[in-house]
């Protein structure tokens, strides 16, 4: 995904692939404490994509290209509770 979305220039895939790492760690990380402290799925996926974001731009994505991504990732988590998902299936589909 952070390829089609504009990665800097000069960052290696390794890189990239550290960085989608970091970023998906880190989600998954902030979505299960958000849980496990009785926040709703919705608060969750925000908390979680907030750490992505922050953890993508700490590994020198651009503010623009995260921030894109970050919407993103935020409507398709709520796109796919609307269609039904639960919240572990729609935290997935809103990483794709």
């Amino acid at each position: 995904m952070a390829e089609e979305m504009g990665m800097p220039e000069g960052m290696t895939e390794e890189q990239i692939d550290a960085m989608e790492d970091a970023a998906g760690t880190a989600a998954e990380e902030a979505y299960t404490a958000a849980i496990e402290g009785g926040a709703d799925p919705s608060a969750a996926a925000s908390a979680a994509i907030e750490a992505a974001s922050g953890a993508m731009t700490d590994m020198g994505a651009p503010p623009e290209m995260v921030d894109t991504m970050a919407t993103a990732a935020q409507d398709g988590f709520d796109q796919a509770i609307d269609q039904g998902m639960d919240p572990g299936q729609a935290f997935d589909f809103a990483g794709q």
